[in-house]
């Protein structure tokens, strides 16, 4: 579960991005970099707010537009095992519900931990903490597929899902046809059936569980570095529709451009539900489209026009702007899907060192999501780190502290 190659592919690809915002704005008018920077100043700006903010002036300020957010988190038992720490689930579950009101998770299940070499799947490993998630009354998402689902190297696949088949080169489209694909549908028709007969998935809609299929399937990243072609991420969802016609679907993405001064992929997920729905009018209502927020980047440049340096990982993708959200919550209202944020960074990788840690920082994460979301409507912001956290439950610092009265006091407005 090594972190490193993703870090330093994190810093090139910012540091070309800095070059070519630099170079781009050395070349504009004056009222055309302003334009482009706005966004900037929005960002330098509630940096500043959330520097200045106790617990309690953050939830005054905000108290109307968060009584219908919830804070929830995503769980990895791989993750406990890769930091070398051992709870029990009933104290790991219990230290979310007691200690910050959390009722919401998401759940990954990787076919290198479930799908055995005789080809049957067996969920013995995830077993003990679903069954605590249930017992406490949890609402889950349950994040299904053999291509990806969450925890780096984002692709898991088993020995045997793949025997036999040669992967695509790095950094291409996983097409519908490609022999990849086909078999990656035909475990998942093996997966939903298995998970249906051991949970009884079907009868925990009603309750509000939700279901993922791929995890950020429009994004290189990992191991293999394959993403999904839209073709493919459609027979996806229809696949997981057929199985679980009752069940909302998430669709997430990176809260980042996937290309230099390109749309942001939530954009592109925008984009995708709406021509699915068009098409496919029995999922309207049905999916959900969620943003993955990765916090500040230590400082790097200072671009001509700008007042002071870029240390916002945000900031250097300057489509996502306001424009680019209103945008996202346009297309969400008119269209009939509700927007998440999924992973919120609550832990300290590659050169973010302060996830999880800083008090300021986890402020302005939740004012970026906030923007991002329609909060008229039930949201829901979903840490990812809460591992960590579990780490240093009995011996929290201060500011861990207060951010922990932060969560706790969404949740039980919002309850």
């Amino acid at each position: 579960m090594e972190k490193s190659s993703k870090a330093s592919h994190t810093s090139r690809r910012n540091f070309l991005k800095a070059l070519g915002v630099s170079a781009a704005l050395l070349f504009m008018g004056k009222e055309a970099r302003t334009h482009l920077l706005e966004p900037i100043r929005l960002l330098n700006e509630d940096w500043d707010q959330a520097q200045k903010h106790t617990p309690e002036s953050f939830l005054s300020e905000n108290k109307e537009q968060l009584k219908n957010v919830r804070i929830g988190c995503s769980f990895s038992l791989e993750q406990m095992e890769y930091l070398e720490f051992s709870i029990t689930p009933q104290d790991a579950v219990g230290f979310m519900k007691d200690k910050l009101g959390i009722q919401d998770v998401r759940l990954s299940f990787r076919s290198d931990r479930i799908l055995s070499p005789d080809g049957s799947i067996n969920f013995d490993y995830y077993d003990a903490y679903v069954q605590e998630f249930i017992r406490q009354g949890f609402q889950i998402c349950w994040n299904i597929d053999g291509f990806k689902v969450s925890r780096y190297p984002e692709h898991h696949f088993s020995k045997n899902l793949i025997e036999g088949i040669k992967l695509p080169p790095q950094k291409t489209e996983v097409q519908l046809s490609d022999p990849l694909a086909q078999r990656i549908l035909l475990y998942n028709k093996a997966l939903y059936k298995a998970i249906q007969d051991k949970y009884d998935l079907k009868s925990r809609f009603a309750k509000g569980d939700t279901l993922q299929g791929m995890n950020e399937a429009f994004t290189c990243a990992g191991d293999y570095a394959i993403k999904a072609s839209v073709e493919f991420l459609e027979a996806n969802i229809l696949a997981l529709h057929q199985s679980f016609p009752e069940a909302k679907l998430l669709i997430n993405s990176p809260g980042t451009p996937d290309s230099f001064m390109g749309r942001p992929t939530l954009i592109k997920v925008d984009d995708f539900i709406v021509n699915i729905y068009a098409r496919y009018p029995e999922l309207v209502g049905k999916l959900i489209a969620g943003f993955d927020w990765y916090g500040r980047t230590p400082t790097s440049f200072h671009p001509p026009g700008a007042d002071r340096p870029l240390d916002m990982n945000a900031a250097l993708q300057l489509t996502e702007g306001p424009e680019i959200m209103d945008q996202h919550r346009q297309k969400a209202r008119k269209h009939k899907f509700s927007s998440q944020g999924t992973e919120i960074q609550w832990e300290p990788w590659g050169k973010h060192k302060t996830p999880g840690q800083s008090l300021a920082e986890f402020i302005f994460a939740l004012t970026r999501s906030l923007k991002v979301c329609d909060t008229t409507k039930p949201t829901l912001l979903s840490l990812w780190g809460i591992e960590n956290h579990l780490l240093t439950f009995a011996n929290p610092t201060s500011e861990q502290l207060s951010m922990r009265r932060i969560i706790k006091q969404i949740n039980k407005d919002s309850s």
